[in-house]
């Protein structure tokens, strides 16, 4: 089944299987890479204003590296949370209809959307704990993060939080273990 949208995210999906995720580009090109090598990608294009630059920097992240290198310090901190975060996302798949990873003021926010209207506390708490979790972790302290979850809705709630600039969407429905 075909998801129509209206607003082009890069879709990476995670799963816990050997390190590897699926990504699936704005322009339509899908291929897997190590979560070292996206992480690679993301890290480069962050200072990008460009869209189609992140596309050129996913489907070839190691040559993208060699032209823009970063701390390798700062980029093992950041696959660490990609990391960390589909595995979260992946375990509570579900509750979850669409995940995305954006900046927001400064910072990374993820944005879970739910596939249920109805307030659900025990997940907030989970949630909550993820939060928390991230941010007690010294390797992500020089990473601002944060997470805000919405009841399930359309793309016209979802895309408000979402910075058109620099969002990945994570899809778990699929990743196998």
């Amino acid at each position: 089944m075909a998801v129509s949208q209206s607003k082009n995210y890069v879709r990476i999906e995670a799963s816990n299987k050997d390190g590897i995720v699926f990504v699936e580009t704005t322009d339509g090109d899908r291929f897997f890479m190590s979560h070292e090598d996206a992480a690679r990608a993301c890290s480069n294009y962050q200072l990008s204003k460009d869209s189609d630059k992140l596309n050129i920097f996913l489907t070839d992240a190691l040559e993208a590296c060699r032209i823009r290198k970063r701390d390798d310090e700062q980029l093992k901190k950041f696959q660490l949370l990609l990391n960390k975060l589909g595995t979260w996302l992946f375990d509570h798949n579900e509750k979850i209809h669409k995940t995305f990873l954006t900046v927001c003021e400064g910072g990374l926010l993820l944005v879970i959307v739910r596939k249920e209207l109805k307030y659900d506390e025990e997940f907030e708490s989970q949630v909550t704990d993820l939060d928390m979790d991230i941010a007690k972790d010294p390797d992500f302290s020089e990473i601002p993060f944060s997470v805000q979850t919405l009841p399930r809705c359309d793309a016209d709630g979802y895309e408000s939080f979402c910075n058109f600039v620099w969002t990945l969407e994570y899809m778990t429905r699929n990743a196998k273990r």
